[in-house]
């Protein structure tokens, strides 16, 4: 049970920064949180202390410590302003939000439309691990003992095609603070899409290392290390094996992939707008109005409605801005190799911060020449026609 000391400063500067958060214009659904951050604030500088303490009896043995006196404005800040810091920085949401005019609408490839190749488990990372010591051999003597080493951890998994079809990812990275240390798994099919998952959960067990004493990371960048790697893994594939055809796929896979989840945010924000109506079905003419006025082609009814409506716009933004930095990141590294890695791993341990100051120092430009390499990036599909 924690006991407060009311602190009345601490809570008149959060009530300050909250009113100038509301001169900037706002958009409505932040509009509504800010206002209700300033009533719950105003409440707590209203109320006297006695109330505000826990009224629930603590005792102390001899072996108990002293129960910490947290003020009550630090405990308001990290469990109600705190969680909309960065999502009240709107540059967050309107960012990923104005590429919807520049990613593409493309259809994506199954997997067993992939050409198959036979590599063994010990053949698959032999590739692998050529390609990252040609791209970085502080990296690929990190991957050499993740992958060769006693302290081994990642899986490869063979599985049939019927049940490739149907996994939700391709690797998984386990990051539990209940295991001993993290581990991937990836699951085999004989594409290029055990290749190029196998440089991305590398990634992210490289990023692991720098975080024993990072105490958080910046959440909405939490596969800018996965989307880089694979991206240049992809640059490599033809030269063990895999078909100039495949990594067009898998670049359009790729779009696709960050092209719903850029719909799914706008259509998050729109819906959030008429999130008022209740029951929520009643939202239904308006967003699909709204939709069709910013053209964007997403299918909208009772059911799915209600889960616009209530879903957090977080899991989007983070998928989005990541593969925009993972992507100016490997623009730089086709100059600048060492840069690009350097300012990688300079990004793990970085605290969360305001997005500029993020991208400031990973060298990211999307947020600022309006999408250039995105649109290199997106050219590389002309080349590709897909069967009909």
């Amino acid at each position: 049970m924690k006991s407060f000391t009311w602190d009345k400063k601490e809570l008149e500067a959060l009530l300050a920064k909250r009113y100038k958060l509301l001169e900037m214009n706002p958009s409505h659904k932040k509009r509504e949180t800010i206002e209700e951050d300033i009533e719950l604030l105003e409440e707590m500088l209203h109320l006297p202390q006695s109330l505000i303490e826990d009224d629930e009896e603590i005792i102390l043995d001899e072996e108990t410590k002293p129960i910490r006196q947290e003020s009550l404005a630090h405990t308001l800040y990290q469990n109600y302003v705190k969680p909309y810091q960065l999502l009240t920085d709107k540059s967050f949401e309107s960012i990923a939000r104005g590429a919807i005019f520049v990613v593409p609408e493309v259809e994506a490839y199954s997997p067993s439309e992939f050409q198959k190749t036979v590599k063994s488990d010990k053949e698959l990372v032999s590739n692998v691990l050529e390609v990252l010591r040609k791209v970085n051999k502080d990296f690929a003597r990190f991957a050499e003992d993740t992958l060769y080493g006693s302290n081994r951890i990642v899986e490869l998994l063979s599985i049939p095609d019927e049940d490739y079809e149907m996994i939700p990812e391709l690797g998984t990275c386990y990051m539990d603070t209940l295991l001993p240390h993290p581990f991937a798994i990836i699951y085999r099919n004989q594409t290029i899409l055990e290749f190029n998952t196998l440089g991305h959960e590398l990634g992210h067990l490289y990023k692991e290392q720098f975080l024993t004493t990072q105490k958080e990371e910046n959440p909405y960048f939490l596969e800018l290390e996965g989307y880089f790697i694979e991206l240049i893994m992809n640059d490599f594939a033809q030269s063990y094996g895999y078909s100039k055809e495949d990594t067009l796929k898998e670049i359009q896979n790729r779009l696709h992939i960050v092209n719903n989840f850029i719909q799914d945010l706008n259509v998050q924000y729109y819906a959030s707008k008429f999130a008022k109506y209740k029951p929520y079905y009643l939202s239904i003419p308006k967003l699909k109005k709204e939709l069709e006025k910013q053209n964007i082609p997403i299918f909208i009814n009772k059911s799915n409605v209600i889960g616009y409506i209530d879903s957090e716009l977080d899991e989007s933004i983070m998928m989005i801005h990541s593969f925009f930095g993972a992507l100016d990141l490997y623009n730089l590294y086709r100059q600048d190799p060492e840069k690009a890695f350097y300012l990688l791993k300079r990004s793990f341990t970085l605290p969360t911060q305001p997005l500029q100051a993020y991208l400031k120092n990973i060298d990211a430009t999307y947020h600022q020449d309006d999408y250039t390499n995105l649109k290199q990036f997106v050219k590389r599909l002309e080349p590709t026609k897909r069967e009909s």
